[in-house]
């Protein structure tokens, strides 16, 4: 009976942990992507307000 309760609280927190390393994993990737879209965004941003600037001032 002890033996049974050990493995399955041992089998339960095995689950968890793997788990909470892939929730953490998740996290991860879906910030890594979120930061990378922005850091494109405002340079899509930037480069698009120099070129604009530049044409507006030559001009």
């Amino acid at each position: 009976m002890f033996f049974y309760f050990f493995c399955s609280f041992f089998s339960l927190e095995v689950l968890c942990f793997s788990n909470t390393v892939q929730l953490y994993l998740h996290l991860l990737y879906w910030s890594s992507v979120f930061f990378s879209l922005s850091l494109l965004f405002f340079l899509h941003l930037y480069f698009t307000c120099n070129t604009l600037c530049q044409a507006y001032f030559n001009f």
